[in-house]
């Protein structure tokens, strides 16, 4: 059910006349904080029900007025905005109308932030719209326009405000699109989406949508089933500024997890890029198969850090409609700027001199391994492992996407060659000096939690010169995750990462 639409009426000078045929209502009025300047309501008064609202409204509305009367505009703005409204209908049900809007005071941010304006910038917005035979809606010439908006198109909701149709021939959007849009409800109730041009942003859709909690019945609500969509764009933007050259996308989801993806296209400087996951053409099982000859673009691009450069990239597992397991690799690159890396170089004497080379060229590292798990906006990662000629990390933890919680803890060494990494292949000795492969005779624990942007960062340096076998007793012990709705704040010991990790392995064959 819509909200009531409530407005309070005030300081009316409003003149009524009328006869049996028609009453007509005209003059200035108030309607809560929103000065209207002119209003002239006709009612053809007609038998058996049939009458007809007429109406010409002109003035400047607060938008949370307009919110207050079901109109969807004001969930998107705030401030004033100038409406010019002239149609016809029952009521504040309208079957045909022409509107004007002024938006030019208004601070206004679409969906996603794919656009916004600040206050004082000027815009505006005009269309038609018309009732239809199911009890829709449609919004023909559609133009929109004004601080690096050009809009132009037609939009159709159903009764229940589904999107049924939307025809944009020209979405401009400076910095974020060049192209035209174009979805329409399919058969089983999905929506299949297509772009075409020379420039979309996905960066604004690379997140799950989380409509605001106030969120009413007059809101476009997407489509029920799932969304299939293509995008065929000479330049591609995604996370961290990078930009997709010759991009061609496909992907389905369904039930709001992301159930097949197909990305391929070239980085800036030519080198080639492809991510598969899920079922596809090529790939009936859904294998996940990424390859990108630019690990710091790929990088980038799939999580917005810009803290890896140049190198190769690989991951290959399994994918099953929002989960994934999959081994990843990189080789051949460099880390610079890493902030929860320089805190922890800086806690070590050994090693505080590799902290300018962080912040300047970077570290080189020949190879990083890692076996990753991804699930409910959750990923974990074991037996995850950096070689260099100057450093050897080793780790495993995890990151909560949805919390911003970033959870993990390993081993530090200087010079992995120098200390003896190779003896973890030794049996039984190997086992004892080394714990874990790759982490050589000498290492200190470390821990990283907190805010993937602003983590906290803890090293043992006591654990220097501990055998490897014991130099677990050092490591920091994880607290585990309580269950959703647990109640209390009491820290409950997790297991050891290994044991965690495999439980929390997605359901896969």
């Amino acid at each position: 059910m819509p909200a009531p639409r409530r407005v309070a009426l005030t300081q009316g000078q409003l003149r009524v006349r009328g006869d049996q045929n028609a009453i007509v209502v005209s003059g200035p009025i108030r309607a809560g904080s929103s000065d209207i300047q002119e209003i002239r309501w006709t009612e053809r008064l007609g038998g058996l029900g049939r009458s007809r609202s007429e109406y010409v409204i002109a003035g400047t509305f607060d938008a949370d007025d307009l919110a207050r009367l079901g109109y969807p505009i004001a969930r998107l703005a705030q401030g004033r905005i100038g409406v010019q409204v002239s149609g016809d209908g029952r009521g504040f049900d309208v079957n045909n109308a022409r509107i004007d809007l002024d938006l030019s005071d208004a601070a206004v941010e679409a969906p996603r932030g794919f656009w916004s304006k600040r206050a004082g910038v000027p815009a505006s917005a005009r269309f038609t719209v018309e009732r239809q035979s199911d009890g829709g809606l449609a919004f023909n010439g559609i133009d929109a326009r004004g601080g690096g908006l050009l809009a132009q198109g037609r939009v159709r909701l159903s009764r229940d405000n589904r999107v049924i149709e939307v025809d944009l021939p020209r979405l401009a959007v400076e910095g974020r699109s060049d192209a035209r849009l174009n979805a329409m409800q399919a058969a089983d109730g999905g929506l299949d989406v297509a772009v075409r041009g020379a420039l979309f942003d996905a960066a604004p859709f690379m997140s799950p949508d989380r409509p605001p909690p106030d969120a009413g019945a007059t809101t476009p609500r997407p489509a029920s089933g799932p969304l299939r969509a293509s995008v065929i764009v000479d330049r591609l933007k995604l996370r961290g500024g990078a930009t997709l050259s010759d991009a061609r996308v496909s992907l389905t989801t369904a039930r709001g997890a992301l159930a097949m993806l197909s990305a391929e296209g070239t980085s800036p400087d030519g080198r080639p890029f492809s991510l598969g996951l899920g079922p596809r053409p090529g790939e009936p099982r859904g294998r996940i198969v990424f390859r990108s000859d630019d690990a710091g673009f790929a990088v980038r691009a799939l999580t917005g850090a810009e803290n890896v450069v140049g190198g190769a990239a690989r991951a290959e597992g399994e994918w099953r409609a929002g989960q994934g397991r999959f081994e990843v690799s990189l080789r051949d690159f460099q880390v610079v700027r890493l902030p929860a890396m320089a805190q922890m170089l800086s806690s070590v004497g050994s090693l505080r001199g590799m902290v300018e080379t962080l912040n300047g060229d970077g570290i080189g590292f020949s190879q990083l391994e890692a076996q990753m798990t991804y699930g409910n906006d959750r990923v974990d990662f074991t037996e995850g492992a950096m070689r260099g000629p100057a450093l050897g990390l080793t780790g495993s933890g995890g990151y909560d996407i949805r919390r911003d919680n970033l959870e993990i803890r390993g081993v530090v060494a200087p010079s992995p060659m120098l200390n003896l990494s190779m003896l973890g292949d030794v049996p039984v000795i190997g086992d004892l000096l080394v714990s874990r492969r790759g982490e050589g005779v000498f290492g200190m624990t470390y821990s990283i939690n907190g805010r993937a942007g602003e983590p906290r960062v803890g090293v043992n340096p006591a654990s220097a010169l501990t055998p490897g076998i014991l130099r677990r007793i050092f490591e920091p012990l994880p607290t585990a995750r309580p269950p959703s709705g647990a109640g209390g704040g009491a820290e409950v010991v997790a297991p050891e990462p290994e044991a965690r990790a495999a439980a929390e392995q997605p359901a896969l064959p």
